[in-house]
């Protein structure tokens, strides 16, 4: 019996080599098909293992040599290698880095339309959103809260985007699912700082305002980052309105374009209001604490809060962990335009009280290069993304010769 047995199988496999060489013939002449079988089998044992995989899959010819070989059990980042480039040949299918799965995508449908965006948990770098932390003096309403967190990125809809960049229609998501746009209009009251019940308020150490991902209260709005489509922020139709009377406007727009592979995007926050007094706009600037990166943030030192003998610019651009120089002190930013020193982002900020017409303007134009948005390694996206820890001068310096500052701002606009 297990002479038959081993008969058996020899003749199986025999059978299997002469379809394979078969299927050979009937498939298009190419210079890997016309090497002699030797050849072949050497290169297949210098590959690495999921690009063995991937050989394996492309005819029986190939299935055959490379399980000449016992093929061992794929696992981490040889997994994820495997199945990241079995994707690019199956049509309305993603690699998910999340559950390390490939999953089911419809290219018809934004992100958070699709079935798994909801069932993803948090894995390193897996969403872009600017952390930044307030020392709070004006009271700011909810929806400006709920509309930073609606302008947050998750990889996996970079990642499904730049997909459909490089592998076509049904392999991701379109470019326009990464736009974001809120408006909102709200009276503001400056008659005294929230932080005291006096006019005034000592200086006292900054506190997370942004709270991590989910409201307080009955019904939860946020869910991984994400503001549940149920609640309605107000839309773009409020842009063409005239802004009411002794109120405040906020704008914020996400824009985003695809230059050299790279996926690229602007933010632009526009805030006007009535004229007020430079310690008013100073503590609303501070309230806000807009973050233009993971690194910088758009703020401002109001009297109440800073010793009189300091003086800084309003807007003042904050670091979230210190830029160390050579002799120890702390890299300033130009409070107008300037270059973060770690990700690629560039920045315009313009602040107007005019005479004329009674109104103050406040503009902040930030310009982002992600990277190509392969894997949430990727060197572009973790600066960007990464957590947020204090770095050295050695880092620094081997980053800022990496950089050509202003080059994001001006490749962003020469883009079509």
């Amino acid at each position: 019996m297990r002479q038959n047995d081993g008969h058996s199988t020899g003749k199986r496999r025999s059978q299997h080599l002469m379809e394979a060489k078969a299927s050979k013939k009937r498939l298009l002449c190419s210079d890997i098909l016309v090497l002699p079988t030797e050849i072949l089998l050497l290169i297949i044992d210098n590959l690495p293992l999921p690009w063995r995989f991937s050989l394996a899959l492309t005819c029986k010819y190939f299935t055959e040599l490379t399980h000449r070989s016992a093929l061992p059990r794929l696992e981490g980042e040889e997994l994820t290698e495997f199945l990241f480039t079995l994707q690019k040949d199956i049509p309305n299918t993603f690699f998910c880095y999340c559950c390390h799965k490939l999953r089911l995508l419809d290219p018809n449908l934004k992100w958070e339309s699709q079935a798994h965006a909801w069932t993803l948990r948090d894995f390193r770098n897996s969403y872009w959103l600017p952390d930044s932390c307030n020392a709070q003096h004006v009271s700011l309403p909810e929806k400006f809260r709920h509309s930073l967190f609606s302008t947050q990125i998750s990889f996996m809809e970079a990642n499904l985007v730049m997909s459909r960049h490089f592998y076509g229609f049904s392999h991701g998501i379109p470019l326009q699912s990464l736009e974001r746009y809120k408006s909102f209009e709200h009276i503001l009251e400056f008659g005294k700082c929230v932080r005291s019940h006096k006019p005034g308020c000592k200086y006292q150490r900054c506190t997370c305002f942004y709270k991590p991902w989910r409201r307080s209260g009955k019904k939860d709005v946020i869910r991984n980052g994400i503001v549940d489509p149920k609640t309605q922020l107000p839309g773009e139709s409020l842009e063409a309105l005239s802004r009411m009377k002794n109120t405040w406007k906020f704008s914020l727009r996400y824009t985003p374009k695809i230059i050299d592979d790279k996926l690229f995007i602007a933010r632009f926050y526009t805030i006007v209001g009535p004229t007020v007094s430079e310690e008013h706009i100073k503590r609303l600037i501070r309230s806000m604490s807009i973050p233009i990166c993971h690194h910088l943030i758009c703020s401002a030192y109001p009297p109440c809060c800073l010793p009189k003998q300091y003086s800084c610019s309003c807007p003042y651009i904050r670091s979230a962990v210190p830029y160390p120089q050579d002799d120890g002190k702390a890299i300033e930013f130009d409070p107008e335009q300037d270059s973060c020193l770690l990700c690629s982002t560039d920045y315009n900020i313009t602040l107007n009280q005019g005479p004329s017409n009674n109104e103050t303007h406040l503009n902040i134009s930030i310009y982002h290069c992600l990277g190509p948005c392969r894997s949430p390694s990727d060197k572009l996206w973790d600066y960007s993304a990464g957590p947020l820890t204090p770095f050295s001068q050695i880092e620094l310096k081997s980053r800022v010769p990496e950089l050509d500052r202003g080059s994001i701002r001006r490749k962003w606009h020469e883009a079509a």
